[in-house]
């Protein structure tokens, strides 16, 4: 799975879009699933743990040739929100339980002014 051209992809629609004036850092998964619709339904189900973190999503994104590899941005208030959430043993549970079959790509930056 390349996660390169996914990631670049992710970063440049949200600073494009203007949302990179919005927050102070971005948190950018990418993984695949075994089954799209499965794993929406408990990505969905897992948005209170990530209100509870302070991630907003921004981009949902579905791969042109591999549709069940997903790449996800988030806006996060800060890098140390971000790190805390994407090492979370209840965010590798709920992975696990949607069926994540890839071990997840996670680029954490801060935004430069």
């Amino acid at each position: 799975m390349k996660t390169s051209f996914a990631t670049a992809a992710a970063v440049i629609l949200f600073t494009l879009c203007g949302l990179a004036q919005a927050g102070n850092a971005v948190l950018i998964v990418t993984h695949e699933v075994k089954d799209f619709a499965v794993w929406k339904v408990g990505y969905d189900q897992d948005k209170p743990n990530r209100d509870k973190a302070g991630l907003v999503q921004r981009f949902l994104i579905r791969d042109a040739d591999k549709p069940n590899v997903v790449t996800i941005v988030f806006e996060a208030p800060d890098a140390n929100a971000a790190r805390s959430f994407s090492s979370s043993p209840a965010l590798k549970d709920a992975m696990t339980k949607a069926g994540v079959v890839s071990a997840p790509a996670m680029t954490i930056g801060n935004k430069v002014k």
